[in-house]
């Protein structure tokens, strides 16, 4: 228990130290929100008058002050741009980000763990050789190249979807998900290479152990004792990295959809970063960043409860 809140407190303290750096960042990056919103009617007496209004008159420690106040209350203020709460925008955009990360995850699960079990049974075959050729490129490409590319080749040359033709799920949820499979195989693919690699080491290791030349001394298959014994300790480090990939996924999911036009969270982002719009800014990074230390913090204790010596360890240790 005391593990427990020991990481709690270093959650809250660190997601503290993350809100005020964010919202100082975005006060002394260069650019002004009122210059921006007044554009050619800028005069010196309607930009004081919008900055009171806007509450940027105030210290900057009040107005973080403010801001934190509210963000914990879940009122995230109103965006300078769209003159719409904050929330709102989230609300709308957040769904299309989600579902992108959900697919992409998904794919990332249903591929990577079969293929890590049956290249673990194909030890230094051909297969073996030609897919860890494989992986060592997948890893090393970045999701947004492999975007560009897909929508050159797939869209644009071989016409398996029209790039920027995105149907909102609320009109036609299967054309949605149509669209989004392309930059959610884009995001998976890397991820799918570290896991499968991940996946197929450990069952490696696990089947080197003398527990398993016992089972099969007495009898037991190899197939057997790989479903009994093995996949169920070679899954401890496998399952902790897919739950720390998550935040990965979703900052990918946010990358990518500037690069299939999806109108998710990152252009929301980006369009609020050029035009100064401070509160959807600080919003999306502290979603991210609270998504972030929160998977992490649950990894952690998931790694406890699977894995009872990593909890031996460290009470031996004290």
């Amino acid at each position: 228990m005391r593990y427990f809140l020991k990481k709690f407190i270093s959650l809250i303290i660190t997601l503290l130290l993350v809100s005020f750096l964010a919202f100082l960042t975005f006060q002394i990056i260069p650019g002004d929100p009122v210059t921006k919103l007044l554009g050619t009617e800028y005069t010196e007496e309607m930009a004081a008058a919008l900055r009171a209004q806007l509450g940027l008159d105030a210290p900057f420690l009040l107005r973080y002050v403010r801001w934190l106040g509210g963000f914990v209350t879940g009122n995230f203020g109103t965006s300078y741009s769209y003159n719409v709460p904050v929330t709102s925008l989230l609300a709308d955009k957040l769904p299309v980000t989600g579902l992108l990360s959900a697919l992409s995850f998904l794919l990332v699960v249903c591929i990577s763990i079969p293929l890590g079990i049956w290249l673990s049974a194909h030890e230094d075959s051909l297969a073996d050789r030609f897919f860890s050729m494989l992986n060592q490129i997948a890893m090393s490409i970045p999701p947004f190249f492999l975007g560009i590319m897909m929508t050159l080749v797939l869209g644009l040359v071989l016409h398996l979807f029209t790039p920027g033709n995105y149907i909102s799920y609320t009109k036609d949820f299967g054309a949605c998900l149509s669209y989004l499979l392309f930059p959610a195989i884009a995001i998976a693919i890397p991820k799918i290479a570290m896991t499968v690699k991940l996946l197929k080491s450990s069952i490696c290791v696990e089947y080197r152990r003398d527990y398993v030349r016992t089972a099969l001394s007495r009898g037991s298959t190899r197939r057997r004792v790989l479903y009994t014994h093995v996949l169920r300790n070679a899954m401890i480090p496998v399952v902790t990295f897919l739950a720390l990939t998550i935040p990965e996924i979703v900052a990918g999911s946010i990358i990518i959809e500037q690069v299939f036009t999806v109108p998710g969270l990152g252009r929301l982002l980006v369009s609020s970063i050029l035009n100064r719009d401070f509160p959807v800014v600080c919003a999306i990074v502290m979603l991210i960043a609270a998504l972030v230390i929160l998977m992490n913090f649950l990894a952690d204790i998931l790694y406890r409860i699977i894995d009872p010596r990593i909890r031996i360890d460290q009470e031996a240790s004290k």
